[in-house]
This record gives C-alpha cells, sequence and structure tokens, in this order.
C-alpha cells in the first residue's frame, strides 16, 4: 500500500474505508466522511495497538482520535490479579506433587527441601488478605 493511499473516516460508523470500499457507500454516507492520509491512519493503528487507547470519532471534528483507556475498577483488578496469583500458584504446584510422588516412591527427590515453595504458595494464597490487595501487591519472589 503507497504512502500516499487515502483513507475516509466515516464518523457515523467509526470506520475508515479505503477508495474503493468509499466509492461503494451511498452518497449520503460519503458526505459524512473526513480524508486521512495513509501515515494518520497508521499512527492511529500503532497507537492503537500498543495500548495507548481505542480509535473512536471526535464529535468536534469528526475526524478519529485515540481515547486513553480508563482505569481499571478495583473489582476489575481484584479478578485480574487473582487470575495472576492463581497463575503463579499452578506454575509451581508440579514440583509438590513431583516431590511427594518421589517420597511415595521411596526415590530421593529432586528438591532436597520443598519449604520454600509450600510458603511461596502460601504467600500467593494470602495476598487477597494482605494490605495494598489489589492496588499496591507486593508478589513473592519464587524460590
Amino acid at each position: 500500500m503507497g504512502k500516499d493511499q487515502i483513507r475516509y473516516w466515516e464518523p457515523t460508523t467509526s470506520s475508515a474505508w479505503l477508495e474503493g470500499q468509499y466509492e461503494k457507500l451511498t452518497p449520503e454516507r460519503q458526505a459524512t466522511c473526513s480524508t486521512l492520509t495513509e501515515n494518520e491512519w497508521m499512527s492511529l493503528i500503532e497507537r492503537n495497538s500498543k495500548g495507548e487507547g481505542k480509535i473512536e470519532n471526535d464529535s468536534s471534528t469528526n475526524l478519529p482520535v485515540i481515547v486513553p483507556y480508563p482505569d481499571p475498577t478495583e473489582t476489575e483488578l481484584d479478578e485480574m490479579y487473582t487470575e495472576k496469583r492463581n497463575q503463579l500458584i499452578t506454575a509451581v504446584e508440579w514440583r509438590i506433587t513431583r516431590y511427594n510422588t518421589q517420597i511415595a516412591l521411596g526415590i530421593t527427590p529432586t528438591e532436597s527441601d520443598i519449604t520454600p515453595v509450600l510458603e511461596y504458595m502460601q504467600a500467593l494464597r494470602d495476598l487477597p488478605e494482605n494490605e495494598g490487595w489489589p492496588e499496591n501487591i507486593i508478589w513473592p519472589k519464587e524460590p
């Protein structure tokens, strides 16, 4: 796609159309469109893909702008960090299982002291009860 490619921004649908697509719009829809250069459009796409915000129509200019995503609510943070905590627990559970299996089979355990792993898992389980959850979490280090 050439650098001189023009996009047509349709504010009512928050859509960007290329020349061939634009020509298929009704005259009424074409009348609402504004033009963007390919560089302007790609800048918006790049900022969106970096998580800076979503592309929306600015009603004062009828041009696309990046609107920052809202900060997550405390409930959303709680859900997000609970999921992360659960994933961290799952990521080390195999070590406990392996240790217990080796003991049950009379095999010398690969990890001579499993206590740090158990303490780490318990620290993860205790996180929601700690002061600072979910805004200011101090994550324990995996042993």
